[in-house]
C-alpha cells in the first residue's frame, strides 16, 4: 500500500474521487433535508463534474501503466 500512496497518479486519482463524494454527498444532502432536489440544482455541480472527468481521464491510463511496474511481494 505504501508503494500506491508514493504513485502520483494515485493521489490524483485519490482526490478526484474525495470530489466526486462530496458532489454526491451534497447533491444526497439537499435531497434529504429539503426534499426540493430538482435538476436546476445539479447545474452548478456541472463544471465540478468536467473537472472531475478529465482528471480522471487522464490520469486512469498513467495509473494502469505506473501500478503493472509495481511488485507486490506477499
Amino acid at each position: 500500500m505504501k508503494k500506491l500512496f508514493r504513485l502520483k497518479t494515485f493521489q490524483n486519482i485519490l482526490f478526484y474521487m474525495f470530489l466526486i463524494g462530496l458532489v454526491i454527498g451534497t447533491l444526497y444532502g439537499v435531497h434529504i433535508f429539503t426534499n426540493k432536489l430538482r435538476y436546476y440544482s445539479i447545474i452548478p455541480f456541472l463544471p465540478v463534474l468536467y473537472i472531475i472527468v478529465k482528471g480522471m481521464y487522464k490520469n486512469v491510463p498513467y495509473f494502469i501503466n505506473d501500478s503493472k511496474l509495481i511488485d507486490f511481494k506477499q
